[in-house]
């Protein structure tokens, strides 16, 4: 698959800034992301799965981060309790795959983030998805169109894997 920290230097981290990751799961992003910014930075671990922030929360305990704030949320049908334009990044890593309503999602990334900040998204290539249940598959072109319709600007793609296309987009 792909390394956090290698997705990690698609982007300029720096101490004190605010992050949300949507669809944070067990932390795979949330952690290392938390170790950039510092203790003067935040990071929003959002995810459906309560277990998973569990998880999260174990997992920044043990490593003595105190900068994460977990939040439950169904992203596809909820409103994320976080402020209007707060953000200074936003990651959807392998989300709206999963997601059929995609376009709310996106909105509420740009309603978090601070103008001229930025968005990672990753999601699988549709042909390449080892598992086929209960997904909505969505192609580079086609989210591109998404996202640029809810004012983003394309920074740059890459390729974090075999398996997936990576975008990043600057909120306009």
């Amino acid at each position: 698959m792909f390394e956090a920290k290698d997705i990690l230097k698609q982007v300029e981290l720096k101490p004190k800034m605010t992050i949300a990751d949507l669809g944070a799961g067990s932390g795979f992003f949330t952690i290392p992301l938390a170790k950039e910014v510092g203790k003067d930075g935040l990071i929003y671990a959002v995810d459906l799965i309560a277990e998973s922030l569990e998880l999260v929360e174990e997992k920044a305990k043990n490593e003595k981060l105190f900068n994460i704030k977990t939040l439950v949320c169904d992203l596809e049908k909820e409103k994320i309790k976080i402020k209007d334009e707060i953000c200074d990044l936003v990651l959807l890593v392998n989300v709206l795959y999963l997601i059929e309503k995609k376009e709310p999602v996106i909105k509420e990334a740009n309603r978090i983030l601070k103008p001229k900040s930025q968005a990672i998204f990753i999601e699988w290539e549709p042909e390449k998805i080892v598992f086929k249940t209960e997904i909505y598959p969505v192609s580079k072109n086609d989210l591109q169109k998404m996202i640029e319709k809810n004012n983003f600007k394309k920074i740059k793609e890459f390729s974090p894997s075999q398996f997936h296309y990576g975008l990043i987009y600057e909120k306009i």
